[in-house]
């Protein structure tokens, strides 16, 4: 099986944070959007993903996760996919 060189190692240590995470009692479709899911849903969707992630105690761990293993989809750390982009993309300018 390929694993993807992006992502930490397989310890524990390294994916505890994900425990603590505020969205482990929110479901997945606040943060992942469905196909075809028009503007304004999108935007009230992303608007509760980043009220859920506002006050998290593992923000900065998630956001880091999400901006070193190039998470391509949903809300991570409080910010879309379109601006983990952006600042990857300052990042390497």
């Amino acid at each position: 099986m390929h694993q993807s060189r992006r992502l930490p190692e397989p310890r524990v240590e390294l994916w505890d944070w994900q425990q603590l995470g505020r969205c482990r009692d929110t479901g997945p479709a606040v943060f992942f959007g469905a196909d075809g899911e028009d503007r304004r849903t999108r935007l009230n969707r992303v608007r509760q993903a980043k009220q859920v992630c506002a006050d998290c105690p593992v923000l900065s761990a998630c956001r880091d996760h999400a901006l070193t293993s190039a998470e391509q989809y949903g809300v991570w750390g409080g910010l879309t996919a379109s601006e983990r982009s952006a600042l990857m993309s300052k990042a390497f300018q």
